[in-house]
């Protein structure tokens, strides 16, 4: 345990100071998450920037990280689009070349199964993926997870992406993990490594 470290809460609880304004003016003076939690004997595992970094759902993404990501997200839909379109053989409606199996409504069905289950499992990869990035961007912004609920409200989406990508993250280490240094590689990102 780090001796300065005690001494300050000592000092700062003689003074009558909450232990929680003292928590968080230890964590803006920059001190390490993990060894304050420790100090007051908390045992909360998400507190910790070494656990907090763990893990698809845990740690911080910063704007620039996102950006790029999210990027990389969009270029993975398409080509999953494009996949599904050359297996089914059609595109919004209209043949693409002409197939020699294919049923009565002109799709092969083989092609249309195997695409359905590509899409599912693509799609469903995506979802988490995206979902995870958003729940650590907003850990950067330091906010809670569930404000990633605002994504299924229609009109609220379009703002919410807005905010997300333009609105700085919290210049300290928070309850989330230490400030972003934005050289990890994208795929580290999406990783969450």
């Amino acid at each position: 345990m780090d001796d300065a470290l005690m001494q300050y809460i000592a000092t700062e609880r003689s003074r009558g100071v909450a232990d929680g304004d003292i928590k968080k003016a230890l964590l803006e003076k920059g001190w390490d998450a993990g060894k304050v939690g420790a100090a007051f004997g908390d045992n909360v595992v998400h507190a910790t920037p070494a656990t907090a970094q763990k893990g698809l759902f845990g740690g911080r993404v910063s704007r620039r990280e996102y950006f790029f990501a999210s990027l990389l997200m969009l270029g993975i839909g398409l080509m999953m689009f494009l996949f599904i379109a050359f297996m089914t053989g059609y595109v919004f409606g209209m043949p693409l070349m002409p197939m020699a199996d294919v049923d009565m409504m002109g799709i092969d069905m083989r092609s249309a199964i195997l695409s359905a289950i590509f899409l599912i499992a693509a799609g469903l990869a995506c979802f988490i993926f995206s979902l995870s990035l958003m729940v650590r961007r907003l850990h950067d912004l330091g906010k809670e997870w569930f404000w990633v609920f605002l994504t299924f409200i229609p009109v609220v989406t379009f703002f919410f992406s807005l905010y997300l990508l333009f609105f700085k993250g919290e210049q300290r280490a928070n309850a989330y993990g230490p400030v972003p240094n934005n050289s990890r590689k994208i795929f580290d990102v999406l990783l969450g490594r």
